[in-house]
């Protein structure tokens, strides 16, 4: 079974959206459909829950932009929460979609399902920056809740845009019965930086996207 899941690029998310600044200065309220304790975030049907990559250290929490999406079709329902965090540019995502009319995965059909969507991510951000992305990495992030995740790396130099920036697309992808969960850390660094974490990245050790996807809560 090759499915099309309604996965949605956080450079090109137009939703509505919480947080941030009013006026380039103070925080902006985080108002949104869903619920958030803490840093943690509920969906309003509460099918998805995720703690957000961000600390409280400088405000960083305070200052995080939060966005939702959800669709429904026939044969599907999704949602889909993303964070921004301030001073840097990387972008993080989950998305839970719902298989509906009763259907349940297997690996076979599951392992179509995450090649498909890996390959809709990269060509869509090939195809807006102009040049490829590399595969540096694939592994299995194991959770101490014992959910795992597939974990796929690519990196994609970026020379369209001034200042030149290195893109590493970070990819973790589980399931549970009929319900799918994609977790998406986009980390964009300046050229100019000498202190890019790639080996963390590559080795399994980019602490933020694990426990991101590890605090993920979700089930078929």
């Amino acid at each position: 079974m090759k499915k099309k899941l309604s996965i949605v690029l956080l450079s090109i998310l137009l939703t509505a959206c919480a947080g941030g600044t009013i006026g380039g200065l103070l925080p902006a309220p985080k108002i949104l459909d869903g619920k958030l304790d803490g840093r943690k975030y509920s969906s309003p049907d509460s099918v998805l829950k995720v703690v957000a990559p961000a600390s409280e250290e400088r405000g960083e929490w305070t200052y995080t932009v939060v966005k939702e999406h959800s669709e429904q079709h026939p044969d599907q329902n999704s949602r889909l929460v993303s964070f921004k965090t301030p001073y840097d540019s990387h972008f993080y995502s989950v998305e839970i979609v719902q298989l509906l009319n009763k259907r349940t995965l297997n690996d076979e059909m599951f392992s179509l399902v995450k090649s498909d969507n890996l390959s809709r991510v990269i060509s869509s951000t090939e195809e807006r920056w102009g040049s490829k992305a590399e595969k540096l990495f694939e592994s299995v992030l194991n959770c101490e809740n014992k959910k795992s995740y597939s974990y796929l790396v690519y990196k994609q130099r970026i020379t369209s845009y001034t200042p030149n920036f290195y893109k590493y697309f970070l990819i973790s992808q589980s399931y549970e019965g009929n319900t799918i969960a994609v977790v998406t850390s986009e980390l964009n660094f300046d050229l100019r930086n000498t202190n890019i974490p790639e080996e963390e990245i590559k080795n399994l050790n980019y602490r933020r996207h694990n426990e991101f996807a590890c605090s993920v809560e979700f089930s078929g």
